[in-house]
């Protein structure tokens, strides 16, 4: 799905499902196996997220990361 499905200001917003003000996508990489995209997300607080469109969980970084270290660990496949 596109990026205005979940992050639209008209529909359903990631945010709001699980209560977390400003939650904005920062980079997706796409699934060439079917397994969904996964989303890196910021929010209001600075924190980091990732969350994959097919599984539905939304992940958070528990120790403070900057947005190099969250982009390295999202493309280098770190398995979550």
């Amino acid at each position: 799905m596109s990026l205005e499905t979940y992050f639209s200001l008209i529909g359903p917003i990631i945010g709001e499902a699980f209560n977390i003000q400003g939650l904005q996508p920062v980079l997706v990489e796409r699934s060439e196996s079917g397994a969904g995209d996964d989303f890196l997300l910021t929010d209001d607080e600075d924190d980091f997220y990732l969350w994959n469109e097919c599984d539905g969980r939304l992940w958070r970084y528990k120790q403070p990361i900057t947005l190099q270290e969250a982009i390295a660990e999202v493309t280098e496949g770190v398995d979550w």
